[in-house]
Parts: C-alpha cells; structure tokens; sequence
C-alpha cells in the first residue's frame, strides 16, 4: 500500500477528527497531500470551472507519479516559519452531496486516458456541509493528459507543474534522438 492509499484509508476511518489533526499539526502540502478550498464552496448550480481544472491538473499530476490525494474544503496559508502551504481552516463544502455528485460524474471526461481508479469520499461536517477527499492512484503504463489545457502534468514537491518534453518522450517509451554532428580534419 502506497502513502497516498494509506492516508485516504486513515482519512475514510478516522474522518474529521483525522482531518482537524492534520490542520492542528499544520501537516503541509506535499507530493502525496494537496488541499483544496472550493471556488464557491459548491453554492452554483453547476460545479464552478476553478475546481474542475483542478480536479483535471491533479488526475493527470497524481497519476503520472506517485498517486495522491485531494482534501477539499480545507483553507491553506503559509506557515510563517518555513513558508509551506499548510491547513489552517476548513471551508466546508456546501450540500457536499451534490459536490461529490458532480465530482464522480466528471472523472472519465478529465483524461486521457482515464484513471478509473479515482475515488471520491464525502465528510459531513455540519447538516448538508462537508469535506469531499479525492484519491487519484498512480496509473502505471502510458502517462495521462489532462483535458483542460491539453498538458500532461506531475507533482513536484507540493504543486503540480508541466512535464517536460524529454520526460514526457521516455515516458512514452521513446529514446531521445541521438545528437549527431560532424567532425572536420583539416591538413
């Protein structure tokens, strides 16, 4: 069981508890850990476009490397004596229900190809408020791009950055060109 698995397992048993401990102990973002506050804390009609190009940057970011997940409704600041993003609040997630709805119905349209192993799990946090954890598994095989903006993405540290293109090359399985040049001997 990977670091990634292994949170969303504690998460899934512990539930909020697990969560305020995490924002107590200022548990930064990491490359298994991304925080996420929603646009308009699921209040539209409509899940608002911010979280799903975040959703669709992290299903590509999480697959391509190690896996990871996602907590949304949880405020990040930087913590003043290392400046890490770290919790510092929930921002509940209005009629978390719907959120999640909304969530599991757009995964296989995020990527291609796609990760069918994303996961969603809503935390009641008051009423119809919540917390909704997303678990992106690392996909093996060929790398996924995202739909948004037709990159292909990885976690780096605690955000996620574009893949570079002789990364991306091995990662299809293509060697890189070789580099020929000539040499002249004059006499």
């Amino acid at each position: 069981m990977g670091r990634a698995e292994e949170l969303f397992q504690s998460i899934k048993s512990q539930g909020l508890p697990f969560i305020k401990q995490l924002i107590e102990d200022e548990i930064s973002e990491e490359l298994y850990l991304d925080y996420k506050r929603s646009a308009d804390r699921g209040g539209n009609k409509h899940l608002h476009r911010t979280d799903r190009n975040n959703f669709c940057k992290a299903i590509s970011g999480f697959s391509n490397t190690e896996g990871g997940l996602i907590i949304w409704g949880v405020e990040c600041g930087r913590n003043k004596i290392d400046d890490k993003d770290v919790p510092t609040e929930i921002y509940d997630i209005h009629n978390i229900k719907r959120f999640r709805s909304w969530m599991d119905s757009i995964v296989s349209g995020l990527t291609i190809p796609i990760n069918a192993g994303v996961e969603n799990f809503d935390i009641i946090t008051e009423g119809d408020s919540g917390l909704l954890i997303s678990y992106i598994p690392k996909l093996e095989g060929e790398p996924l791009r995202a739909l948004s903006n037709e990159k292909y993405f990885m976690r780096s540290g605690a955000t996620f950055v574009s893949i570079p293109h002789n990364m991306l090359s091995k990662m299809f399985g293509f060697a890189p060109a070789p580099q020929l040049t000539h040499n002249y001997l004059i006499e």
